[in-house]
């Protein structure tokens, strides 16, 4: 298996049949997708996406780091 960074559209087609319950691609984008700080990988078997996770960067006032 291959992890590697892609590009938010490349998480859509997961995204539709395993959280959206196969509803049209529009439902598919999440706010955020497309910001310099998100963060999007991969994985890969065989050439074929198999898995995603993405990372969003947000503001979370209850965690003092």
């Amino acid at each position: 298996m291959l992890v590697k960074p892609i590009p938010a559209k490349y998480c859509l087609p997961l995204r539709q049949s395993v959280l959206r319950d196969g509803k049209a691609l529009k439902y598919c984008h999440f706010e955020g997708d497309d910001r310099k700080s998100t963060y999007h990988l991969g994985a890969f078997s065989n050439d074929r996406i198999v898995g995603i996770a993405s990372l969003f960067k947000t503001a979370e006032p209850s965690l003092n780091f």
